[in-house]
């Protein structure tokens, strides 16, 4: 009898084993994508954040060059053109890839970043429209050189209008930022 109880665990431990092998073939796909997903999940985070970190903060800054310019009656076209072609570039980036942006904040972090940089991009918007503001005076001092500079008192009213969404902007890329870190 000792003899059939050793053979039997020599066959158990075989069958074990291999039971075991079918299992991991069967499921090391899942497990590999699983893996894969995990990493590329990792190196696309690291990548986009610094590209959200870097995209607003240039924003930020163009916000808060065109405030300070317009508060202290900078608004000359030789002081305007290079703030306005900037602040352009940097508002043009953001918007461009606004959709790919939340699609990849879905992904790879969930939805409720997705939801803050829903919040986020009201806010550019908001900003946007305040610069658009003085679109009219921009254009006579740009564009048709009909006066030295912007309305002091048009540009005074629209930096206090940046100010103050700048304030309240602020805190929630500061957020935003954190959250995703």
């Amino acid at each position: 009898m000792p003899a059939f109880l050793d053979d039997l665990r020599s066959r158990a431990a075989t069958y074990v084993i291999t039971l075991l092998f079918a299992l991991l073939a069967i499921f090391s796909d899942k497990l590999v994508e699983r893996v894969k997903f995990a990493l590329n999940r990792a190196d696309m985070r690291e990548a986009k954040y610094a590209t959200f970190a870097s995209e607003l903060s240039v924003y930020i800054f163009d916000c808060e060059l065109l405030e300070e310019d317009l508060e202290h009656g900078w608004t000359t076209a030789a002081n305007l053109t290079p703030l306005i072609t900037e602040y352009n570039g940097s508002i043009t980036e953001l918007r461009k890839n606004q959709f790919s942006d939340r699609a990849m904040l879905i992904k790879y972090w969930d939805k409720k970043r997705s939801q803050q940089f829903d919040e986020i991009m009201q806010s550019i918007l908001q900003l946007d429209a305040a610069v658009h503001n003085l679109n009219d005076e921009y254009e006579l001092v740009n564009l048709r050189k009909s006066k030295e500079k912007v309305d002091p008192q048009k540009a005074a009213a629209n930096a206090t209008s940046l100010k103050d969404l700048l304030k309240v902007f602020k805190p929630k890329v500061d957020t935003f930022l954190e959250d995703l870190a």
